[in-house]
């Protein structure tokens, strides 16, 4: 399985390029459990720009009080997966 992350702290602490610090340490715990069950899996970085559907049931999410199940995708995040199905480029600019 390959996993993409916008976090490049999360991917370097997982992947053991960095040490975890207090605040994430249960989380990665966690998720080194969950990767073990995985007989191949490779964890690499991605730009927000590049995972913008991610980025966006992200933001959703902080939105909720309890654990939601979509049977499609909300409308704000449909057109995301449709720019990503027909390959429409997102450019990264460097801030001034």
């Amino acid at each position: 399985m390959w996993i993409e992350s916008d976090s490049t702290l999360v991917v370097n602490t997982i992947n053991g390029n960095a040490l975890a610090n207090n605040k994430i340490n249960p989380y990665a715990t966690h998720i080194l459990h969950l990767l073990g069950l995985l007989e191949n899996w490779n964890l690499t970085h991605i730009f927000r720009e590049g995972n913008r559907a991610a980025d966006k049931m992200a933001s959703l999410g902080l939105g909720v009080q309890c654990e939601s199940i979509f049977v499609s995708p909300p409308i704000e995040v449909a057109h995301l997966l449709n720019d990503d199905a027909n390959e429409v480029p997102q450019y990264r600019f460097p801030k001034p």
